[in-house]
């Protein structure tokens, strides 16, 4: 019995251990910062701390855009986009209301 509890506390702990260093918001971010350093040059804990506060949703564009690219230009183009999509849902939303 007790070697049951044990096993099943260790796959947990591997269960959760492999969504925060794989799927979890934070592993995102990361993963996308490091990956726009290398495209563009820009300093990925800077990137790291400026995505902080970001929703779940903006991660997931972010990574989105960053991850299949080339190129910086790529890369700012589709976040610029998102960003204006935002912008425009959110316009929309209140003109809307």
């Amino acid at each position: 019995m007790k070697r049951a509890v044990l096993l099943l506390f260790v796959l947990v702990a591997a269960g959760f251990a492999a969504y925060w260093f794989q799927w979890s918001p934070a592993a995102k971010t990361r993963s996308a910062c490091h990956r726009l350093e290398d495209l563009c040059g820009a300093p990925a804990d800077r990137c790291i701390d400026a995505m902080d506060g970001a929703t779940p949703k903006e991660i997931e564009e972010l990574a989105y855009c960053v991850e299949p690219a080339d190129s910086c230009l790529e890369t700012v183009g589709c976040a610029t986009g998102s960003a204006l999509r935002q912008l425009g849902e959110g316009a929309a939303r209140g003109l809307l209301r």
